[in-house]
């Protein structure tokens, strides 16, 4: 209990300050935390809000982070939870503002590469999906016979609603829509053509 007393007081003493990396106390006019050399100045210009618009939680996360600092599980699920969220580039961002602010810590070094791969592999699966895509697209187009779809498409939808008007009494008046527009169609190739065959509708 005495022991708990006495670190609460040395924390609350104007004398020394707490590091926000890795919790040590330092004296007030030290630049630089004495256990994990992290500058004063720097560490307090990090952002401890959701000012990059990430979603609160990654921002709670971070923080729960740098009060342990060097617990690897701890950053992995960070940056899974990151990665799921899509939300890669706020991880890349605090990790390299890590690296500013101790450019020898291996941890944030560590951690801003294996970010930074990431994003890039996720950029490379988008394109390359995009890429698969389009390729399956362009082989659709070339198996579809266009005049065909072009000459059934009016015979279609007149089916389409002659069967609508039949199934609902609501909609009885598609009928007559369907079979209007059933009886166009014949009439305008019969026109044009000045003969019907099969093959003017296959």
């Amino acid at each position: 209990m005495m022991d708990a007393l006495d670190k609460e007081e040395q924390n609350s003493s104007p004398d020394v300050k707490t590091c926000l990396k890795c919790q040590a106390l330092s004296p007030r006019l030290s630049k630089e935390c004495l256990k994990c050399g992290a500058l004063f100045v720097k560490m307090e210009e990090l952002p401890m809000d959701a000012s990059m618009g990430a979603l609160p939680s990654l921002v709670k996360a971070w923080q729960d982070l740098m009060s342990d600092y060097t617990n690897m599980t701890k950053h992995v699920a960070f940056v899974d939870r990151c990665e799921d969220l899509q939300a890669l580039p706020f991880a890349l961002k605090k990790y390299e503002t890590l690296k500013e602010v101790q450019p020898t810590d291996s941890m944030a070094q560590e951690m801003f590469h294996r970010v930074l791969i990431r994003n890039l592999q996720r950029r490379v699966d988008g394109i390359s999906w995009l890429q698969k895509t389009q390729k399956f697209l362009q082989t659709a187009n070339s198996k579809i016979n266009w005049p065909r779809v072009r000459k059934l498409s009016p015979f279609a939808l007149s089916f389409a609603l002659i069967l609508v008007g039949l199934s609902s009494q609501a909609a009885r008046n598609m009928v007559g829509m369907g079979a209007a527009l059933l009886f166009l169609t014949l009439g305008l190739t019969l026109f044009i053509k000045g003969r019907l065959s099969l093959d003017d509708f296959w």
